[in-house]
């Protein structure tokens, strides 16, 4: 359940940032498809972690980042148009990924830290 959620904001963020891509780009350009290189990534993350703890982290990054980059790409190019907010397709994949990598390892760590406890025979683990 977390795991589709994940999914759904993630689905969210992309269609927004196309939306804005398609508004303010052009789409033949080559790197263009690149900031969708942060949702896929978070994607690819939750599907690993469907259930847990490690993917209520994800869904709580993945809010996060859809929520910070529609604020962003709002200001840049709706609130504040300028010549220059076109320079936020190239900087914004970065800090997402940024962003993201304290939670997708932290997803990770919670992930390993439940397979030793399982392997020890804790009971507070789940199957």
């Amino acid at each position: 359940m977390i795991g589709r959620t994940a999914f759904g904001v993630l689905a969210a963020g992309a269609c927004i940032t196309l939306g804005f891509m398609v508004y303010a780009g052009s789409p033949g350009e080559p790197g263009w498809w690149l900031g969708f290189l942060p949702f896929a990534g978070v994607a690819w993350s939750v599907r690993i972690r469907r259930d847990g703890p490690g993917a209520t982290l994800l869904l709580v990054g993945a809010v996060l980042l859809t929520s910070a980059s529609t604020f962003l790409l709002y200001q840049a190019f709706v609130a504040e148009p300028d010549a220059q907010s076109g320079i936020v397709f190239v900087f914004l994949p970065v800090w997402q990924i940024l962003a993201m990598l304290p939670f997708v390892l932290g997803a990770q760590s919670l992930r390993s830290r439940a397979a030793r406890m399982a392997d020890d025979g804790d009971p507070r683990t789940r199957p």
